[in-house]
């Protein structure tokens, strides 16, 4: 899978249809981040747990940049997460 962040705020139907020109292009699957993410997060790209946005799309997203909406990851101590093994 390939991440791109998009450099200009886009909605979420043209973000879908880059991500289907991208994967035309790279033949893998590819998901563009919206521009308003942190850019140190934007190397990571966690399965989501589909509470990180008020209107999730399980058919067009499952993965967030917020470790604190991380799947498989828990919050250890004040600042620190882990994945959990499962």
């Amino acid at each position: 899978m390939r991440v791109f962040t998009s450099e200009i705020f886009v909605t979420e139907e043209e973000i879908r249809e880059e991500e289907k020109k991208l994967y035309e292009k790279f033949g893998e699957p590819c998901v563009v981040l919206p521009p308003f993410l942190k850019p140190h997060a934007q190397n990571v790209a966690y399965e989501c747990d589909r509470l990180a946005c008020p209107h999730c799309h399980p058919e067009t997203c499952s993965h967030t940049t917020d470790i604190m909406h991380a799947k498989n990851f828990v919050l250890v101590g004040d600042d620190r997460y882990m994945e959990e093994k499962k």
